[in-house]
């Protein structure tokens, strides 16, 4: 019995198997995906309806011996667990894993490697920290497998820098040139430009009977991503594969939160590369100066990236630089458990396919706007106690200057909400996990922060009207969260509301940092009351 991809690499040699050992080929991996036939026709970038309801059906079982293999072994060989989903590795893992792929093609036949690095400033880390790795892991391959290896490495930015003018089979050579990559210091990455000269230059290669593997090590998800779909047919139409190296986008989006009573921005900004070809994820602060910094693994790479891979035939082997927070983790594997990343996977489609996905269903295109708006913070550092005086006006004055304080953010607040609610009409319609989860908590979380926000302004209303202390020995009203809402029933209602979109995300995307969210929303209810102290 062969692997699928060995299978697939090797009708794709025309002097290496005889048309019937073809056929015997096909059907020993026809034998062995019997239990889940759609293993075969899965196309792994092109996220069509089919396909979007596949990915939301239960999970088939995998068969046992699949499941046997779990964690990342230290060294690669010919049969190691590759591109395991929810698996987590560093760079020399990664490497390793990568180089499992190309001693695979090596056992057929020769073989080109094109490494491409990404020179931006981003992935400075990133790519110093392969290089030995790579070095490393070629010159094994090549003293294994004498004259069928050839290397060629290429940097990129805003122009490509060939680093090896020819491919070289000595492994110093291709030491040395990782080592000289030097770009132009700029900060437009064309990562699909890149890839569409590598192949304009190699391709042929594939006629003659070569095997052509493509790496990638980048952090960005490419500024021209308007040029993937012509580069992605040709790499198709030249069986080249193009794997991936580079770290987790982040789940958390760029906002803002007030930390002692003063605004900070979390550590993702708008340059931060996403999973999914637009936002889809709110940005709105969470209240109680909680924040979402800690929400740094996405489970999937810049979409971009992920996308070539994906959709070429390759993987891309995701790094994290901290815990899988929000996750659920396979204690098998110390990775996120592949049903959740199966289930939740990002749309990899181009641009004309996503809009026509945002039209479908009117939630998606609601949560597509309402993810376009700025960061904005909920109600933080507002006045929450208040002392009669003698005074009356000045009470009055002090209850005025609150309610100015807040009506600053209300109507960014409202633009949010109606963003949101224009989609609720149908929300029964929706389908997929991903945009089901975050429809549901970005709807969860608008619906509180405007309940919160009103409920605020209505509380201090009743206050500036009169109100009597119950014991004659109190001196201030305290302004406290509660899960109602007394002085409006609309907007009480509006805070259940939310507490019925939040809780259904924690029920039905258990184990995601969807889930994770909204029980941090939760923590801090929608509601006031006043508590006299």
């Amino acid at each position: 019995m062969v692997t699928l991809r060995l299978l697939s690499r090797s009708i794709r040699c025309p002097n290496l198997i005889t048309g019937v050992a073809q056929l015997v080929l096909l059907a020993n991996a026809a034998s062995l995906f019997a239990d889940d036939p759609t293993k075969l026709s899965v196309d792994r970038g092109n996220a069509t309806a089919p396909a979007i309801a596949q990915r939301n059906a239960k999970p088939r079982p995998m068969p046992a011996k699949k499941q046997q293999k779990s964690a990342v072994p230290d060294q690669f060989s010919p049969d190691m667990s590759l591109g395991m989903a929810g698996m987590n590795v560093d760079e020399e893992r990664a490497v390793k894993r990568v180089g499992s792929e190309i001693r695979e093609a090596l056992s057929l036949r020769p073989t080109l490697v094109v490494w491409l690095l990404e020179l931006s400033s981003a992935a400075e880390s990133l790519r110093r920290g392969s290089i030995d790795s790579i070095g490393q892991v070629m010159q094994q391959l090549g003293d294994e497998h004498p004259g069928k290896l050839e290397m060629a490495v290429i940097g990129y930015d805003v122009a490509v820098h060939w680093a090896t003018p020819n491919p070289t089979k000595k492994a110093d050579e291709l030491k040395s040139a990782l080592a000289n990559l030097k770009g132009k210091n700029s900060e437009r990455i064309n990562l699909y430009g890149a890839v569409r000269q590598a192949v304009e230059k190699f391709a042929a290669r594939t006629s003659s009977g070569s095997e052509v593997m493509f790496v990638v090590v980048g952090a960005s998800s490419g500024d021209d991503l308007s040029d993937a779909d012509p580069v992605l047919v040709s790499l198709k139409r030249a069986a080249i594969e193009v794997f991936g190296i580079g770290p987790a986008a982040r789940f958390g989006p760029s906002v803002a939160q007030t930390v002692r009573g003063r605004t900070q921005r979390e550590p993702s900004d708008e340059h931060t590369p996403s999973e999914s070809l637009f936002a889809e994820r709110i940005r709105l602060a969470l209240p109680g100066q909680q924040g979402m910094s800690d929400l740094g693994d996405s489970g999937y790479g810049p979409f971009g990236l992920e996308r070539l891979c994906r959709q070429s035939g390759g993987r891309f082997f995701r790094l994290r630089d901290m815990a899988m927070i929000g996750w659920e983790i396979d204690p098998t594997t110390g990775g996120i458990k592949a049903e959740l990343l199966e289930r939740y996977t990002p749309d990899y489609v181009d641009e004309a396919q996503y809009r026509r996905l945002l039209a479908e269903n009117k939630c998606r295109m609601a949560l597509h706007n309402a993810a376009l708006l700025p960061a904005q913070i909920g109600l933080e550092a507002m006045s929450a106690e208040f002392v009669p005086s003698s005074n009356e006006a000045q009470l009055a004055k002090n209850i005025t200057r609150a309610q100015e304080a807040a009506a600053i953010k209300d109507q960014p607040m409202q633009q949010l909400y109606d963003a949101l609610v224009a989609g609720e009409s149908e929300r029964t319609n929706l389908t997929g996990a991903r945009w089901q989860a975050g429809y549901d908590l970005a709807m969860g979380r608008a619906l509180s922060a405007k309940a919160r926000l009103e409920g605020y302004n209505a509380m201090l209303a009743t206050l500036k009207q009169g109100k009597k202390f119950a014991n004659p020995e109190s001196k201030r009203w305290v302004l406290e969260p509660a899960d109602e809402i007394a002085a409006a029933s609309a907007l009480d209602k509006m805070a259940k509301s939310s507490r019925v979109y939040l809780k259904r995300v924690i029920e039905q995307h258990q184990g995601t940092p969807w889930a994770a969210v909204a029980q941090r929303e939760l923590q801090f209810p929608a509601g006031w009351k006043f508590v006299e102290k």
